[in-house]
């Protein structure tokens, strides 16, 4: 079976905040040709399959760094948004990268699917929210 055929993918966050653990999350399979969340996620674990020392338990943060088999942790994400941010920066952008964290990924996807005229009860599905804390998010200069 291919994996980008399938009609959904799951994922389990370990551990997130609020100390939650095991919390599992479905997307349905858009059909969208760049992006699906199944054909995405099919590509992840299709490109992890191929490293040397992987398994079927290897986790989708896993990656191959030039031979060794390594994890992305919060530290990756925050040094490489922040230099796309240097890269870009402050005066195009109207921050410092040092304004920049993980966060920021979920803030921007909330303001996204906003924009794109997602239901509140999908942004907060989807973002994992249990209440409407997302809000605050949503920049008044940027709203439809």
């Amino acid at each position: 079976m291919e994996l980008e055929y399938s009609d959904c993918v799951s994922i389990t966050f370990e551990k997130q905040k609020k100390d939650e653990k095991m919390d599992t999350i479905t997307q349905m399979a858009s059909g969208d040709g760049t992006l699906c969340p199944v054909r995405a996620a099919a590509a992840i674990v299709k490109r992890i399959k191929n490293y040397p020392g992987s398994s079927q338990h290897s986790p989708m943060s896993t990656v191959n760094n030039h031979g060794i088999i390594e994890h992305v942790t919060s530290d990756h994400v925050i040094n490489a948004l922040r230099d796309a941010v240097g890269a870009i920066g402050e005066a195009k952008l109207g921050f410092q990268k040092e304004a920049v964290g993980t966060h920021s990924i979920r803030s921007g996807a909330a303001m996204a699917m906003y924009l794109g005229e997602c239901p509140v009860f999908m942004i907060m599905l989807i973002g994992r929210w249990s209440s409407d804390a997302f809000l605050r998010y949503i920049r008044k200069r940027a709203t439809r």
